[in-house]
């Protein structure tokens, strides 16, 4: 059965494990399951009104609980045994041999597919200020703050190479991480001439800057443009570069 996506919306957005990852694989553990529960992977079994198979469900079944197992009313909202014990439904069923997955009917698809993809239009443009664009930028996020980080560490002074929608991004996720370019760069063919400075960052010439081994660039341009980039650094002897926007998994 699918989330309950017309009450509980939120359910189709976040991680559902909530708090309970820890306790669930505690009780696994207890019931000898031999299957993997992965924190980044949420469970498929929100709610307990349900019909299964009493085998699928035996391990689940045949333990010896106590009252005392069971948290007492009234419950915290999350947390408690109870909530870990309905994340493990599937989990149990594929300790028994079972498939797990999750079934829609086609006007419960329909109808969540037209509002998913709103929602991730609104929430796009909201995490822009983060640098976050697209869901390559999502899922790539912690990557690419990591290898920014990094590279100014070894740098005096760093330049974004590329003033358009993938530089801006890029100087979005320095700004949330607390660094700040030297400036942008861009090649000669170009650049505007009326666009001197971006966000507040001067925009400069590549011809201008004077590139040693203290200055390093980070390419800020999407797949299309990268090997005309990257050649025309490299024919200027630059190697003091890195390009972190590559990841086409979830194009």
């Amino acid at each position: 059965m699918p989330e309950p996506f017309a009450q509980r919306v939120n359910t189709a957005f976040e991680n559902s494990w909530g708090k309970n990852f820890p306790i669930a694989v505690k009780i696994a553990e207890q019931l000898g399951l031999h299957c993997e529960l992965d924190r980044e992977i949420p469970p498929i079994t929100l709610g307990t009104i349900f019909w299964c198979r009493t085998s699928a469900l035996k391990k689940l079944w045949d333990y010896p609980w106590k009252y005392e197992d069971f948290p007492r009313e009234p419950m915290p909202d999350d947390g408690t045994f109870n909530h870990a014990v309905e994340r493990i439904f599937a989990y149990v069923a594929q300790d028994a041999g079972y498939w797990t997955g999750v079934v829609r009917t086609v006007p419960c698809a329909e109808k969540q597919m037209a509002f998913m993809q709103d929602a991730l239009r609104v929430s796009f443009l909201r995490m822009e200020k983060l640098g976050i664009g697209n869901i390559n930028d999502a899922v790539n996020y912690e990557k690419r703050k990591s290898e920014y980080k990094n590279f100014f560490r070894k740098f005096d002074d760093v330049y974004l190479y590329g003033a358009g929608i993938y530089g801006r991004r890029s100087l979005r996720l320095l700004e949330d991480i607390g660094l700040k370019p030297k400036g942008f760069v861009v090649s000669h063919s170009h650049k505007d001439m009326n666009c001197l400075e971006l966000d507040g960052y001067p925009v400069r010439d590549l011809e201008e800057i004077e590139i040693d081994g203290k200055v390093g660039i980070i390419v800020a341009v999407g797949i299309a443009h990268i090997d005309e980039i990257i050649q025309v650094l490299e024919e200027k002897g630059i190697r003091n570069y890195i390009w972190v926007m590559g990841e086409e998994e979830y194009a």
